[in-house]
């Protein structure tokens, strides 16, 4: 058998983006990422530290990311 470690092909991953609101609101995006649909994240892949987001700022953040992300 032979497994051919020194060519690995990355086909997805999970990574966490930090950020800050305006006022000051403090959150990670973990987002996920393939090859065949680029990166998404959703609402429940926001965490916020000390205060919690509206939806109008979870909105803000995810149309950001992906406008940032997949273009």
């Amino acid at each position: 058998m032979h497994i051919d470690y020194d060519s690995p092909r990355l086909v997805s991953k999970t990574v966490d983006f930090d950020g800050q609101t305006k006022d000051g609101k403090v959150f990670t995006i973990t987002a996920n990422w393939n090859d065949w649909d680029d990166w998404n994240a959703t609402p429940d892949e926001i965490s916020w530290k000390d205060r919690e987001g509206t939806e109008e700022e979870v909105e803000e953040i995810l149309t950001a990311f992906h406008l940032h992300m997949n273009d």
